[in-house]
């Protein structure tokens, strides 16, 4: 009996739902013929837009004026030996949202009990979008973000000409006596490339002598931490400064620039195109050096035979699928990774129950 009851108050909810009209229909719509002549309620289905933010260095290196005398005069290989200026990748980081896809806009025609709240569920989860969300990201230009460098502090380095004594002898006869007085002059020198590098590299040694003295507390104990550290920090950065003269420096400049792919929704299952040209040399450089692509590895849903059910209290929203994506040159992979893609999904019915 017990069961006769649930069940006869089964069919009575389900008939009382049947009446409750909240959507009388809902259909597909054009987007440039919309219908005025029925009163309808329009959101769209969303489609997936793929950001890909490229971080990248513009490297600028100088050799030092005395990078030919580092091995010989102290034993460094790992030089600057050319001044050049080029370009890297250092990473992209891939980004994905959702836009209204124009092509499938849905009107519904709300019943008597209709209330916008019930659509919220789907809308919430980002299944339709409202036509205020016609709103478009537009690609950003390249943004500096700042330098990252080694900044060589000013040395003052000794000029090329220096003062210094000229001595030469004259003859004199006194007293039958022979003598050679000396005459001295102040004169200037060039000093040779060698000579200064040799200078320099004695005065690297000297710094780090004066450090390892400090360390060993020879001239004094250590009983300032702090003035102990700062005496260590300026001798190692004079060290550093007066090392670059060999070494070189190398001067690195941040930037970034984002780029933006839409994928179309009648693409196969396997599927990829070009995002940019980058080049060593250039940077972006058009359709010069290496291309860098977007790939695509699709498990598309067949809508070619997808028949939409019909009926009151009936909305459609759209299931995303999950799409491999990878981003790569010939050479590495800067990015592999799953996207939901609203495009390759079917159109789900959603059935309004309060």
């Amino acid at each position: 009996m017990k069961l006769k009851i649930v069940f006869a108050f089964g069919i009575l909810s389900l008939g009382l739902l049947a009446k409750a009209q909240y959507v009388e229909k809902a259909v597909l719509v054009d987007y440039n013929n919309i219908s005025t002549e029925e009163a309808f309620i329009y959101y769209f289905l969303p489609k997936t837009v793929i950001g890909a933010t490229v971080f990248y260095s513009q490297i600028n290196e100088k050799s030092g004026p005395y990078s030919q005398f580092a091995e010989e005069m102290l034993g460094i290989t790992d030089i600057v030996k050319t001044n050049r200026t080029y370009w890297r990748i250092d990473s992209v980081k891939v980004s994905n949202f959702t836009v209204p896809d124009k092509k499938q806009l849905v009107g519904i025609k709300p019943g008597k009990k209709f209330e916008m709240r019930f659509l919220q569920p789907i809308a919430d989860a980002g299944f339709i979008l409202s036509p205020q969300a016609i709103g478009f990201k537009q690609a950003t230009t390249d943004n500096y973000i700042g330098e990252k460098q080694n900044i060589i502090s000013e040395i003052l380095r000794k000029p090329i000409i220096r003062p210094t004594t000229d001595t030469t002898f004259r003859t004199v006869i006194r007293d039958s006596v022979t003598h050679r007085l000396p005459i001295i002059k102040n004169v200037t020198a060039a000093v040779s490339l060698r000579d200064r590098a040799k200078e320099a590299a004695q005065d690297i040694f000297k710094l780090r002598q004066r450090q390892y003295e400090i360390i060993l507390g020879e001239d004094e104990p250590h009983t300032n931490k702090k003035m102990f550290n700062a005496q260590l920090n300026a001798l190692a950065e004079m060290e550093r400064s007066y090392l670059m003269l060999f070494t070189g420096q190398t001067t690195t400049s941040s930037c970034q620039a984002t780029f933006y792919y839409t994928p179309s929704d009648d693409l196969t299952t396997d599927a990829s195109a070009t995002l940019f040209w980058f080049d060593e040399i250039n940077g972006f450089s058009g359709k010069k050096g290496k291309a860098i692509k977007l790939s695509m590895i699709i498990e598309k849903e067949n809508n070619a035979t997808q028949v939409l059910p019909q009926g009151k209290n009936v909305v459609y929203y759209k299931m995303p699928v999950n799409v491999d994506f990878s981003i790569a040159d010939n050479d590495k992979t800067y990015f592999k990774g799953q996207i939901p893609v609203y495009q390759f999904g079917k159109i789900m019915p959603f059935i309004i129950v309060p």
